[in-house]
């Protein structure tokens, strides 16, 4: 098997390729984390392993990204062309899923504040979800949830009930 990957060098390179604000906005505050796949194939110089990438973002990073499909496809590219650079790695699949706590502003990629979501914590979940769901442009859901006292989907108004649970869903799923 070829070398271990270093993480701070892919999101070096990736972001020299990135051409979407989302994307590079996204990658700049994401947690990375790389885990072989059991995919292996035979390629031109060897043995090639794909892995699975996931980025672990905050709530409004993860809803731009939501929002902006086309920078979650260019992430998936550049990443691909990142990892083929390296002698036995390639891509199996590009995740993204909510983990970080809102971030003050981020000065570099280097620096920024990335603190770990306590997934349990209500209040976490709820600042999550009003910030996903602003940059979805559900600003009525969001109020919502800024309100009310229970998170259950079933209590809220029904035109906001279904995007609740989709966003609730999204931002909750393992």
């Amino acid at each position: 098997m070829s070398a271990s990957v270093d993480l701070e060098d892919l999101r070096t390179e990736a972001l020299e390729l990135l051409t979407s604000p989302w994307a590079r906005a996204a990658l700049e505050r994401a947690v990375l984390h790389l885990d072989p796949s059991t995919l292996t194939w035979e390629g031109s110089h060897g043995e090639v392993c794909a892995h699975r990438l996931t980025l672990g973002l905050d709530g409004a990073s993860l809803g731009e990204l939501d929002e902006h499909p086309s920078a979650l496809d260019e992430l998936e590219a550049v990443f691909s062309r990142v990892l083929a650079r390296r002698p036995g790695h390639g891509l199996a699949s590009l995740a993204t899923r909510w983990e970080l706590e809102p971030a003050a502003e981020v000065v570099s990629y280097r620096s920024p504040e990335r603190r770990p979501v306590h997934r349990n914590d209500p209040e976490a979940l709820r600042r999550a979800l009003v910030a996903y769901l602003h940059r979805r442009h559900q600003q009525a859901g969001a109020r919502w949830v800024r309100e009310a006292t229970s998170l259950t989907p079933r209590r809220a108004p029904p035109e906001l009930r279904d995007a609740l649970a989709a966003a609730l869903t999204r931002l909750t799923a393992p």
